[in-house]
C-alpha cells in the first residue's frame, strides 16, 4: 500500500511573503501476512512493515498573538486624561513556520489471532521553532517571536495487547505501551 498527500496551508499571522508553507506526507506499508511464504505458519495472523515520512506545520503561539508580523500597539493606559499608545509586541516580518520532518518505521507482529506486538522507530526534526526570544529592556518589550533553532526526537515504543482469558462470556484483555525518547542537545 502507499500513500500520500500534500498541502498549501496559509496563514495571516505570518509576514505576506512567508504566509503560505508546503506540506506533504508518504506512507508506505506490505502486508506480509498476505504472502504466499507465510501460508504454512499458521501462528502469525498478521505481519505489516510500515514507514512514512512528511513535514507538518505548526503555526500555534502559546500567548494567542494574532499578527506577530506587526509592531502592535495598546490602549488601556492614559496619560493626562488621554488616551495613550504604548509598544505592545514587537513585530518580526521574518517569522515563518515551524515544520516538523517525522520518520516513522515500524512492524505489525499478530500470532494465534489472540496477541499483537507493535514496535516503532521515530525520529522527528523540527526546525524554524517559533520562540519568544526575549530583548534588551532598553528596547521596551519583554520579548520578539522568531524562528530559532532545530530539535530532533527519536527512540522507539513497543506496544503488546493481547487476550489473556477469552470465553463465551468474559475478555480478558491486556495492553502495554513503553517507549523510549532521546532529545540530543
Amino acid at each position: 500500500m502507499l500513500r500520500a498527500s500534500f498541502r498549501r496551508d496559509g496563514n495571516s499571522k505570518f509576514a505576506p511573503e512567508n504566509k503560505y508553507g508546503n506540506f506533504y506526507t508518504i506512507a508506505a506499508s506490505w502486508l506480509i501476512s498476505n504472502e504466499e511464504f507465510l501460508d504454512n505458519i499458521p501462528s502469525v495472523n498478521l505481519l505489516k512493515l510500515r514507514a512514512s515520512y512528511g513535514a507538518v506545520g505548526n503555526e500555534t503561539f502559546p500567548d494567542n498573538t494574532f499578527y506577530p508580523y506587526f509592531t502592535s500597539y495598546s490602549f488601556i493606559y492614559k496619560y493626562n486624561n488621554q488616551s495613550a499608545a504604548y509598544p505592545a509586541n514587537m513585530g518580526n516580518a521574518f517569522l515563518s513556520w515551524e515544520t516538523s520532518y517525522p520518520l516513522n518505521v515500524g512492524i505489525d507482529w499478530g500470532m494465534f489471532k489472540r496477541f499483537e506486538v507493535n514496535i516503532d522507530l521515530y525520529n522527528t526534526v523540527t526546525k524554524d521553532l517559533l520562540f519568544q526570544d526575549p530583548t534588551a529592556y532598553s528596547k521596551g518589550f519583554k520579548f520578539q517571536w522568531k524562528n530559532v533553532g532545530e530539535i530532533r526526537n527519536r527512540g522507539i515504543e513497543l506496544s503488546i495487547q493481547g487476550d489473556i482469558l477469552r470465553t463465551s462470556s468474559l475478555v480478558w484483555n491486556m495492553y502495554l505501551n513503553i517507549g523510549t525518547i532521546k532529545i540530543p542537545y
